[in-house]
């Protein structure tokens, strides 16, 4: 029998918002590779030696067209309400409904996009952007489409080529990269765009992450016409406008989709139970991937600590499997899950960072993720290697799970259970 997520408050009327994907991540360089930390979880942190102390000057240790530590432009008031949340490694990101963009947490290389290097516990403008539609956040850097032609503008770690550029520089400030694009996904150290109805992917590609043979041409080869992409840590996704997902990159987890169990290029249909298409939302995470069929909650790649909520842990799915709960919408990070229904928002999986909102140890069934997140809708969700935000109906924000580099934007540096509203 179905598992569906408690009836918390039973309220008429309740629509359902359904938001797409999460770009996750980490580790865009070959000296940032994960370690595991001392309580058991995988760390995919920048080395130290590529930070930047106030005034230092790194313009030519890092490559970027951009002095650091400049002082930003002087922020405007943050207008509207928040329309897109996207999260990176230990940063998030929100697009508010006046078209601006800002973000909080680590900005050891750009990744905030104020021109410094100066990691932020609250929000800060990224200045230089209006009118901005969309937004993905990669392990270390952000990209944004802009105006009704959807100008596509990045910002952070190029130095694997992520910002469609040459690898080897990073901006500090966004930049227009001379694309147009309807969609956009970042991972880590890549990202995908929708260009003229093909998709073209940049930067990283030692799993198979740019979709393509290096001597192909620049486009990802799918079967159909994409619609809508996603982008895990490794792995990237499209949805074609029949419905159907199609995977590539790392597979050695089973997370593109398929019982390969190797990279996979060219791009190929996700197997299982979601052949037939008809999806509301796709979520990739580090080494799995999740996504809602009609309420239903499907994932596949690796279990870990119990990050499907299929009540298993330490296997592998190679293909989508059935993990009998239900959701509105998702989102994935490193080894957790977690899902928005009845308004409230549950997760599932790793813990070691408290970004289940609980204290224990990892969960292998939805788990209530604070009750600070209750008796309104849940609007938006995105989810970091280890930390989470979302987007209440009362126009609220707030975020939980680590917080080491202020990426919970409530301008603390200390850890608790409770998720904790971004100061605005």
């Amino acid at each position: 029998m179905r598992r569906a997520l408690p009836w918390l408050w039973l309220v008429a009327g309740c629509s359902r918002v359904v938001v797409l994907g999460r770009e996750l991540g980490d580790g865009g360089v070959d000296a940032a590779r994960p370690d595991v930390d001392d309580a058991g979880g995988l760390r995919f942190d920048v080395p130290r030696d590529l930070g930047v102390e106030a005034g230092r000057d790194v313009q030519g240790e890092l490559g970027q067209d951009v002095a650091p530590d400049v002082a930003p432009d002087v922020a405007p008031v943050p207008g509207g309400q928040v329309r897109a949340l996207a999260a990176g490694d230990a940063f998030s990101c929100a697009l508010r409904t006046d078209g601006r963009v800002w973000c909080w947490g680590q900005n050891i290389i750009g990744q905030l996009g104020d021109g410094t290097t100066a990691s932020r516990r609250r929000p800060g403008w990224v200045p230089g952007l209006e009118g901005v539609t969309a937004l993905a956040a990669g392990a270390h850097h952000v990209c944004a489409l802009v105006g009704p032609e959807g100008a596509l503008w990045c910002w952070g770690d190029g130095r694997e080529g992520a910002l469609f550029r040459e690898p080897g520089a990073v901006t500090l400030r966004a930049q227009d990269t001379g694309l147009r694009a309807t969609a956009v996904a970042a991972g880590a150290g890549f990202t995908c765009a929708l260009v003229a109805g093909q998709v073209r992917c940049a930067g990283r590609d030692d799993a198979g992450q740019l979709g393509r043979d290096r001597d192909a041409g620049e486009g990802v080869a799918l079967g159909a016409r994409a619609v809508q992409l996603y982008a895990g840590e490794a792995t990237a996704c499209a949805l074609d406008e029949a419905g159907r997902l199609w995977c590539w990159g790392r597979n050695v987890d089973g997370e593109a989709g398929h019982s390969a169990r190797a990279p996979s290029v060219p791009p190929r249909r996700v197997e299982g139970g979601l052949e037939t298409g008809s999806l509301n939302a796709v979520a990739l995470g580090a080494h799995h991937g999740c996504a809602l069929r009609g309420r239903a909650v499907w994932c596949w790649g690796a279990r870990g600590e119990g990050a499907f909520g299929d009540g298993q842990q330490d296997s592998v799915a190679a293909s989508p499997v059935d993990t009998g709960w239900e959701a509105e919408r998702l989102g994935a990070g490193d080894g957790f899950t977690c899902g928005v229904g009845s308004q409230a928002v549950f997760c599932v999986g790793a813990n070691a960072a408290r970004q289940l909102a609980t204290d224990g140890p990892a969960r292998a069934t939805p788990t209530l993720a604070g009750l600070g997140l209750s008796r309104v809708g849940v609007t938006l969700l995105t989810l970091g290697s280890r930390h989470a935000c979302a987007e209440l109906s009362d126009a609220r924000t707030w975020c939980w799970g680590d917080n080491t580099d202020g990426q919970r934007g409530d301008d603390s540096a200390d850890t608790t259970t409770e998720p904790r509203p971004v100061r605005w």
